[in-house]
């Protein structure tokens, strides 16, 4: 099982259950999973981070522009989330 959660300052993901200790890794407030992969993404950030998913192997970053043309660019899904919650 993996968890995605958003402390005051960090958001974090969070695999437990199939593995001891729980595995914690800090990724961006914009983040998405598309498929096998969990991609992120830092404030003004011109690479996409990726972990493959849920076992967080780390993947090659991507340039945002490659991203956007794999349907992997978390941009600003955090404020589309925030705003839905509104």
């Amino acid at each position: 099982m993996v968890l995605i959660y958003r402390e005051k300052h960090s958001t974090y993901a969070c695999r437990f259950g199939d593995v001891w200790p729980p595995q914690f890794v800090r990724i961006e407030d914009d983040w998405l999973i598309q498929a096998d992969t969990l991609a992120y993404v830092g404030y003004e950030a011109a690479l996409v981070q990726r972990l493959r998913f849920p076992d967080f192997t780390p993947l090659d970053p991507i340039p945002l522009a490659e991203a956007k043309q794999a349907g992997l660019d978390p941009s600003g899904t955090a404020r589309a989330a925030f705003e839905y919650a509104l």
